[in-house]
């Protein structure tokens, strides 16, 4: 945002449109419930499908995409294991036919990060600590509950088949 101005009054602030965080170019973003509800956003993005982790599926938002996939809870404690393979499988598809997906959460801090990690590890074929630095420097305020990263910990050794899961300590991904 480039202005002349140097004071925003909160009304011309919320006047703006954002775009989502691109996580990997022209395949895979990251973006709010207003970002999913914004039929120009997706005409000039070519946004073709969503993965749901905030909205019902029978939101209108859904009218906006040819595709929608995956309604997770929204909740730190929910199992997202079960899931993380088939959102994987589907951003690959989409990926392989040219077109994009936007991963919607209410705050773009917890679970759709979490699908994001789990995508970057199993088709960019990254370590949880490597996807976890590069989200990092994408989406500063992420912050995916403990829980979910010991699920994404058991996601990497389940697609790596090693004798044993890797460690996770705190102080390796959360700054204290």
């Amino acid at each position: 945002m480039r202005s002349d101005k140097i004071m925003y009054l909160p009304r011309e602030l919320e006047s703006f449109s954002t775009y989502p965080l691109e996580v990997l170019p022209n395949v895979l973003y990251i973006g709010t419930i207003q970002h999913a509800g914004d039929r120009k956003l997706h005409r000039q993005m070519n946004i073709v499908a969503h993965i749901n982790c905030a909205l019902d599926n029978d939101d209108p938002i859904y009218q906006n995409c040819k595709d929608s996939m995956l309604n997770i809870q929204s909740t730190d404690n929910c199992e997202l294991l079960s899931f993380l393979d088939n959102a994987c499988d589907f951003i690959q598809e989409k990926r392989l036919r040219g077109q994009r997906v936007l991963i919607i959460s209410k705050w773009m801090l917890n679970q759709s990060v979490v699908i994001a990690i789990a995508y970057l590890i199993k088709y960019e074929l990254m370590s949880l600590k490597d996807a976890w630095m590069y989200l990092r420097k994408i989406c500063i305020p992420m912050q995916p509950s403990w829980n979910f990263m010991i699920q994404l910990a058991e996601f990497e050794y389940n697609l790596q088949r090693t004798d044993k899961l890797i460690p996770l300590t705190e102080d390796d991904y959360y700054e204290r």
